[in-house]
């Protein structure tokens, strides 16, 4: 009977520690899975200015309407798990903070965010077979962030809308042929949302930095949010 017993005691064990490696194997597996396509190699980085309070102390969407009025997109953009009233991405941090600093003078909460990433992760095996074509479109998303940036700069500071508009003319075309590129891929929706954003931008008879600034954090939105299928 305690031979019996002992035995039954040290079966239950086996059975607990064998259930235990499966799980681990099973874990491990799994991770090993979701690493075995690869990743996308392409340092990004930009500084984003937001907001938290407008000078009313209003909530998000009150934020971004105050904000637009002060010559910043006000766009809903969500970055590792934190949505932000943004203002505006930035190639230099110093240039972001300059803007900050101008939004706090006249009563707005403001700070500035690294947005940055070295690894875009391909999450299928369709996506490692088009890892080159992913990587050039996150290059050129990349350069348009920073071609924007450029051109709302020039649009707060010394006007010429006629110069501005012209770019932005090419910069809409050049995102309907990206999107004509990346047909039947993950990008195609942000891309198509995009290139609508960009006409837009080009062909409106008023035409503000805000506007462009609005359009670039959507580029950043694609850039930084689409996942990699």
């Amino acid at each position: 009977m305690l031979l019996s017993r002992r035995f039954y005691g040290v079966s239950r064990l086996c059975c607990c520690v064998l259930s235990v490696i499966i799980i681990l194997l099973c874990a491990g597996l799994s991770s090993s899975c979701a690493q075995a396509y690869g990743a996308v190699r392409l340092r990004v980085k930009c500084y984003m200015a937001y907001c938290t309070a407008s000078p009313d102390g209003e909530g998000n969407c009150d934020i971004g309407t105050a904000v637009r009025a002060y010559g910043g997109a006000g766009y809903n953009f969500s970055y590792d798990g934190t949505d932000y009233v943004a203002v505006g991405c930035f190639m230099l941090k110093g240039e972001a903070q300059d803007f900050v600093q101008k939004l706090d003078v006249v009563g707005f909460s403001a700070d500035v965010k690294e947005l940055s990433e070295h690894r875009f992760e391909l999450y299928n095996y369709s996506a490692a077979q088009n890892a080159e074509g992913y990587t050039e479109t996150l290059k050129q998303l990349y350069e348009l962030i920073r071609e924007l940036c450029g051109i709302a700069e020039a649009l707060d500071y010394r006007g010429g809308e006629g110069e501005a508009r012209s770019r932005l003319v090419v910069i809409a075309q050049d995102m309907s042929a990206l999107l004509a590129e990346n047909e039947g891929n993950c990008f195609t929706p942000p891309l198509a949302r995009l290139s609508v954003l960009a006409a837009d931008c080009a062909y409106r008879r008023l035409l503000y930095a805000r506007d462009v600034r609005y359009l670039q954090m959507g580029v950043a939105d694609v850039l930084f949010n689409t996942r990699l299928t």
